[in-house]
């Protein structure tokens, strides 16, 4: 009798979530999922099965996992949540970097870069202006997560990223996620925070190759003459990769 009420328990512990027991806001995601699925949409598929995959191939790498060019935010929920699931107790932490400020980067940006930029912003009906920092800040306590598991830097990432770096001597980086579309940018994150990804870590680019962004041109730069190979990703993005490897030099 014993083991069979053990049982019972159990199956009731693992049993989904009855339908007249969901809150409003579990069946409105409910809803949203299948309505996603139901869609001919693939691209958001793509990104969460190369991020979970990405994930896996790093989470016994030492060291966090960095975002540069953190918008509004999903990334970093995306990787905290990917955290949570399959690696809850591991050290890393997850830091995004992000202007947060639309009409700074625009006014530091000129040619094509400045053209693609604004359009981007302007198709998507959405810019960084006062309080973008700390929406993000607020998604996050919104999902459940602690400030101990992750960092928000503002600012340029050519001055914040190299002084971040150097007040923290022991930082490590597991995944360097490359969003930021463009040449200088990618140059000045590269140069900053090459050195510190680990044995095995992954640098992964959102937009190489990709014809109206000009990231491809900064990682190419950076890693002219390193005779170090920009592996291809078969989806919508992120579109390429590199491994470090132990045979790899710091180039700083």
């Amino acid at each position: 009798m014993e083991n069979q009420n053990q049982t019972e328990q159990t199956s009731e512990a693992n049993s989904p979530i009855p339908l007249e027991r969901r809150t409003k806001a579990q069946s409105e995601i409910y809803d949203a999922f299948e309505k996603f699925i139901f869609s001919n949409e693939t691209k958001i598929l793509a990104k969460l099965i190369a991020r979970t995959l990405i994930f896996e191939q790093i989470i016994n790498v030492p060291g966090d996992i960095v975002e540069a060019g953190v918008y509004r935010g999903s990334g970093m929920l995306t990787w905290l949540k990917l955290k949570k699931i399959l690696a809850p107790n591991a050290l890393k932490k997850v830091i995004g970097f992000d202007y947060f400020d639309t009409e700074s980067l625009l006014n530091s940006l000129s040619g094509q870069d400045q053209i693609s930029m604004k359009d981007l912003f302007e198709t998507r009906g959405y810019k960084h202006e006062e309080g973008a920092e700390q929406f993000v800040h607020d998604l996050i306590a919104n999902a459940a997560f602690d400030k101990n598991s992750y960092e928000l830097v503002q600012g340029d990432i050519s001055k914040v990223a190299p002084d971040f770096v150097a007040k923290r001597p022991g930082f490590k980086i597991s995944c360097l996620y490359l969003d930021l579309d463009l040449h200088y940018p990618t140059y000045h994150a590269l140069t900053a925070f090459w050195d510190r990804v680990s044995v095995g870590g992954i640098v992964v680019f959102d937009e190489y190759a990709y014809h109206q962004w000009s990231e491809a041109q900064g990682a190419d730069q950076f890693f002219e003459k390193k005779n170090i190979q920009i592996k291809a990703l078969h989806y919508p993005c992120p579109t390429a990769y590199v491994i470090k490897s132990s045979s790899t030099k710091n180039y700083t």
